[in-house]
């Protein structure tokens, strides 16, 4: 809890002349005492103010409300009778903040044969195409087939590339281009950073004071705090037939950020640990390019 002080006004257009009592509660469930103690003198037909020092909880997740009403004195204080009704809110504003990190781009990783080909008798420059710039490749040939191609430069700003192996020989060899993600060190509720590499398109949110460390490949905003959240749990549905599904989420018990592996074609798999708020149905996850940021920070 951080007290910090605060005011809130309450302004009024007198029916008459003469004294008014001013009663104030903080609204909460259930309701406290007012306190009637403040009066003040107006005219009537005239505005009337009243400021009110309070001291507020400033890391509270919930808006701290106060309620009350204006009432001549000339009604008894238990009477309902010119009763005039107010509020005033304020809004807390934790310190610990939200970020989101978004991996935008990154180097090529590495170009991976995926058909070998035939009738290749020498190495040959391989072409990356995609959005980025510089990366290079050279295929390597061994019994008239591509074995492997390595990586010379790895260039920057790709999003996704392809591989053309068309200054070659040979026919039918193809590859894949990986991207690298961005690797950054994120912070669950506990503090703790925990080190994960993020793959190019994806966010994540963390909690932190001050802006976190990022590679040059990622950027990041602030948008909101972190401490009126509560743990969740998902249940999540890998629904790729053929490819296993990485989820990576905060454990609700540990406050760890895990890694888990949901096999392809599986039935639901409750992500963020027991005695956690289940979320009713499924998300169906195909996209094994994506990564789920399950986080009850974010």
């Amino acid at each position: 809890m951080a007290l910090v002080p605060a005011t809130f006004e309450v302004e009024f257009t007198s029916q008459y002349t003469g004294n008014h009592r001013i009663c104030w509660r903080l609204s909460t469930d259930p309701p406290g005492v007012y306190d009637c103690s403040t009066v003040i003198f107006c005219t009537s037909g005239n505005t009337c103010n009243h400021i009110f020092n309070v001291q507020v909880d400033n890391e509270t997740c919930d808006t701290v409300a106060y309620e009350g009403y204006v009432q001549p004195t000339c009604f008894d204080e238990v009477s309902m009778d010119g009763r005039v009704a107010f509020s005033s809110d304020f809004i807390p504003d934790p310190a610990c903040k939200k970020w989101t990190i978004t991996c935008n781009d990154g180097p090529v990783e590495a170009v991976n044969v995926q058909n070998g080909g035939s009738g290749y008798t020498a190495s040959f420059p391989v072409t990356i195409n995609g959005a980025g710039t510089g990366a290079t490749a050279t295929a390597n040939v061994a019994g008239g087939v591509v074995v492997s191609i390595t990586l010379d430069t790895p260039g920057s700003g790709y999003i996704s590339a392809t591989a053309d192996l068309s200054a070659g020989d040979g026919v039918d060899a193809t590859a894949l281009v990986l991207i690298e993600g961005c690797s950054v060190n994120i912070e669950g509720c506990t503090g703790d950073p925990e080190s994960i590499v993020m793959p190019i398109g994806n966010t994540l949110a963390t909690c932190k004071d001050s802006l976190p460390l990022i590679p040059a490949t990622a950027s990041v905003i602030q948008d909101g705090h972190c401490l009126c959240q509560t743990c969740t749990s998902y249940l999540i549905t890998n629904s790729d037939v053929t490819n296993p599904y990485d989820a990576l989420y905060v454990d609700c018990n540990t406050l760890q950020v895990v890694i888990q592996s949901i096999p392809a074609s599986a039935v639901s798999v409750l992500l963020g640990g027991p005695g956690c708020t289940v979320i009713s149905g499924s998300v169906s996850l195909s996209d094994t390019s994506l990564t789920a940021i399950i986080d009850p920070c974010a």
